[in-house]
This record gives C-alpha cells, structure tokens and sequence, in this order.
C-alpha cells in the first residue's frame, strides 16, 4: 500500500478500520504525523511519508 506515490487516505482508513482500530485514532495519528512534518499531502487525500 503505498509506496513512493503515496497512499489514498480514504484506502488507508478503511484498512485500518477492517483491522480493528477505530476512525478516531487513524485520523488522530495522520494528523499528528503532518503536524509534525514526517508526512505530507502532495494531493488531496494522498498521504506520503518523508524519507
């Protein structure tokens, strides 16, 4: 899922909510991981990590 073009936020979440973790902390952690500047949205919906 993923790799260097990124992954489909909505793709992402509704993954992890098939494996048991809740909207709520999904969104919660990607937020936290924009704010902090470890991920960005080159698109929108489109979550990349930087590397």
């Amino acid at each position: 899922m993923g790799g260097h073009n990124g992954v489909d936020y909505a793709a992402f979440v509704g993954t992890a909510i098939s494996n048991g973790i809740t909207y709520q902390f999904v969104d919660e952690v990607i937020r936290s991981l924009l704010v902090g500047g470890q991920c960005y949205e080159p698109k929108i919906g489109i979550i990349r990590l930087i590397s």
